[in-house]
């Protein structure tokens, strides 16, 4: 498997809160092919309270996203925007489990999201897929983000969705041991996530941000949603997750698409979260002994049911064949069975009459020719019982 790399153009920056949610969700178009909806969303919590500031108006924000699959900019598309959407249903609440507020900036890119303590305010940014650079190169794309940030922004926020199927990148389905029946009747799919893994990420990558005198970021925070039909069954991942709960439909029917939520399976977010270790330090304020996470390997296996016409189908073919040979077999047997009987009886009455017609002195002949070979063969055996024999009468006598 392969990993994501991610890197900022000033290692001031620093990430507070990496969000991902990772979706597969059964297609309700293509019930017949056990298709699935896969997208993964991104979002990214940026602290600039350390960053030399380019001018007295604005911040640049630039970072870079190495994603192992080769993408275009229309696989791209920000999900502020449908935040901004969905104010009414509080919508940024359930992403950040807070209660919080989303108040549009006169410049609609940005947003202010508080909670009533202004130390935890921070803004959102609408990402325009068309300004970001993706580079084809690496066997992957890289996406440059070159965002501008008014100065009195500190914390800025972005989130969006890369909409290509992933499958192929972080999947693989595990074939059972008896793979031509089980796999009918359901597959088990195992979901591998790596972040800066530096042993997994290509050397050419590693070798353009050494040569940019830059290094992989670090996170004060990880969460991760697996999002998943409740009829997959969960089997086990990297460590137990921390949570699961329904999907309220009303709620993330437009953020999704609702033509995405089949209505005939609930929908379950399996929640994984990671962060770095923090100790007060003698003033009491809160001081980060690590660096932050490094990196992040997320893995996950599930198991989900395939019951649809095809699998109906190949097993009344089996069916059909296994009937159709046992009655070609009886009609060939039936056919030839007064074939068989007679040849049989003839046989017999041909023995029959030869024992019959053979002299008297022949007759001795053929029975010692058949009992001398068995005389022969069990003459060990023979004498062994006549020893035993002989030395239980001497022992009587005794």
């Amino acid at each position: 498997m392969k990993s994501l790399a991610i890197w900022t153009e000033n290692n001031k920056i620093q990430i507070e809160d990496l969000h991902i949610n990772i979706w597969k969700l059964p297609c309700e178009k293509n019930r017949k092919k056990n298709d699935f909806y896969r997208v993964i969303d991104f979002g990214f919590k940026f602290d600039l309270t350390n960053q030399e500031e380019a001018s007295q108006t604005e911040t640049k924000l630039k970072f870079n996203i190495f994603y192992p699959q080769r993408i275009v900019n229309n696989d791209i598309e920000d999900l502020v925007g449908k935040l901004y959407e969905n104010i009414e249903s509080k919508l940024i609440s359930t992403l950040f489990n807070d209660n919080l507020n989303l108040i549009i900036d006169s410049n609609k890119d940005f947003a202010k999201v508080t909670n009533g303590d202004s130390t935890n305010d921070f803004h959102t940014y609408k990402i325009k897929a068309t300004k970001i650079n993706i580079s084809n190169k690496f066997n992957g794309s890289v996406l440059e983000f070159d965002i501008k940030i008014p100065t009195e922004y500190k914390k800025i926020y972005l989130r969006f969705r890369i909409k290509k199927d992933y499958g192929d990148i972080f999947s693989t389905i595990d074939k059972p041991s008896n793979a031509i029946l089980q796999s009918q009747f359901s597959k088990t799919e195992l979901f591998n996530f790596r972040i800066n893994e530096v042993r997994d990420i290509s050397n050419d990558v590693l070798e353009e941000i050494n040569n940019s005198k830059l290094e992989l970021s670090n996170f004060k925070k990880i969460h991760i949603f697996y999002i998943c039909s409740a009829k997959d069954e969960y089997m086990y991942s990297h460590k137990n997750y921390d949570g699961v709960r329904i999907l309220e439909r009303s709620k993330w029917k437009t953020y999704i698409d609702d033509s995405k939520l089949n209505e005939k399976s609930q929908i379950l977010a399996y929640h994984f979260k990671e962060k770095c270790n923090i100790k007060n330090d003698e003033a009491g304020t809160d001081t980060v002994i690590k660096k932050g996470i490094m990196d992040y390997n997320f893995l996950i296996q599930t198991k989900y049911e395939i019951n649809n016409r095809n699998t109906i189908f190949y097993y009344l073919g089996i069916l059909f064949l296994i009937t159709l040979c046992f009655n070609l077999i009886s009609n060939a047997v039936w056919v030839n069975l007064n074939t068989i009987i007679n040849s049989c009886a003839y046989v017999f009455i041909k023995l029959v009459n030869f024992i019959l017609n053979i002299s008297e002195k022949a007759l001795i002949l053929l029975l010692l020719l058949l009992i001398i070979p068995i005389f022969i063969v069990n003459l060990k055996r023979i004498k062994y019982y006549g020893n035993s024999i002989f030395k239980s009468i001497f022992n009587r006598k005794k």
